[in-house]
């Protein structure tokens, strides 16, 4: 997956506006070509030294093609999402977005997603981390799950300030 995100804060407010685009391919998806783009608004409600929230909402146009049958589809999507990053003074942190993303068109077809990292640094440089991902459809297409979990175990080292 490939994901570009630009963000520009609306005069001196909390609020910015924010454009994206995506493309990606998952099998577990049947997903030959996911492709989509974006556009709303992102408020960040609570911005301290060690914890911040955000919520965001937007239209999407979604292209979509699939393996099995290919099967084509072309919808607009509502996206709305809240994000957070917490830190302590020890190291520890915990990040996720939630995402909820019904059709325009047919509101009981969504879906829900989250992606969760928890963290807790060792040295200046060296990481050890759990990241879990949620993904959720409630109208998959035919052969995919409704619902799938990952998780990954590791670390992380940074090379430079």
């Amino acid at each position: 997956m490939l994901h570009f995100r630009y963000a520009r804060r609306l005069k001196n407010s909390p609020w910015k506006w924010e454009a994206y685009t995506q493309v990606q391919y998952n099998q577990m998806l049947d997903q030959k070509l996911r492709y989509l783009v974006g556009t709303g608004p992102r408020w960040k409600f609570v911005d301290t030294n060690n914890i911040r929230f955000f919520i965001g909402t937007s239209a999407l146009w979604e292209y979509e093609e699939l393996q099995r049958n290919k099967q084509y589809n072309n919808y607009f999507r509502w996206s709305s999402y809240l994000s957070w990053f917490i830190q302590t003074k020890k190291g520890f942190s915990f990040n996720g977005t939630t995402y909820y993303q019904p059709r325009f068109d047919r509101i009981k077809d969504f879906r829900f997603s989250g992606q969760y990292t928890l963290s807790q640094q060792v040295t200046k440089r060296f990481d050890i981390r759990i990241d879990f991902t949620i993904y959720y459809d409630s109208d998959p297409p035919a052969n995919v799950q409704k619902t799938l979990l990952s998780s990954t175990t590791g670390f992380r080292v940074r090379l430079g300030e």
